[in-house]
């Protein structure tokens, strides 16, 4: 009869590791007994399995290691897993400019020379506040890599295609440095800017 109920325990154990409550690294079975070992046994839950699982001996429990704090699973969380899985990997590129494409367009390739347009929101790292956007209209225009903007935009903005979106963080030193550009801009500011590629000339 134990080895039958110690099946029945195991099979639940494999459900419980499959919905994140139970740690495949810090468990283990006895005869009688699924506990925690090693650091898991400061932070448990005790469970009565006969309630559970029926004619089970009342002396077997299933000991739950609680991993909330190691992969917490909240829906903000998840949303957040989601949203970073939807976005390409992030390129370092020159000056410290962090670069990651939401969606590749299929159109021209913006070039150092080319007048772009673009349509664009930029926050402050710092509260995520909107100091600027534009998002509708014909767009901003400029001539790329020519300093008609701030140097993250010159090096960010080079390889997108039409179509497509961009995230790019720019470093107060490819930004508005230590003096910022007051009332808006606080001194050395981290900007985070969401790019859309509208037409390249």
């Amino acid at each position: 009869m134990i080895n039958t109920n110690l099946n029945v325990l195991k099979k639940t154990a494999n459900l419980l590791k499959k919905t994140g409550f139970l740690n495949n690294q810090t468990t283990k079975f006895s005869s009688s007994v699924y506990q925690p070992c090693g650091h898991a046994k400061r932070i448990f839950q005790s469970l009565n399995v006969k309630q559970y699982l029926g004619n089970v001996p009342q002396d077997v429990q299933v000991r739950v290691f609680s991993k909330k704090a190691q992969n917490p699973t909240s829906p903000t969380e998840v949303a957040e897993s989601i949203s970073q899985e939807s976005v390409s990997k992030r390129k370092i590129l020159e000056g410290g400019v962090i670069v990651a494409d939401i969606t590749v367009g299929n159109g021209a390739v913006a070039k150092s020379g080319k007048t772009i347009s673009v349509y664009y929101s930029g926050k402050l790292k710092s509260t995520s506040k909107v100091f600027d956007e534009v998002t509708n209209g014909p767009g901003l225009s400029f001539r790329l890599g020519r300093g008609d903007v701030i140097n993250g935009w010159d090096i960010g903005v080079v390889g997108m295609r039409v179509g497509g979106r961009r995230i790019i963080t720019c470093p107060p030193a490819m930004a508005y440095g230590a003096k910022g550009y007051p009332p808006v801009i606080p001194p050395n500011s981290t900007l985070v800017f969401e790019v859309e590629l509208k037409d390249v000339k």
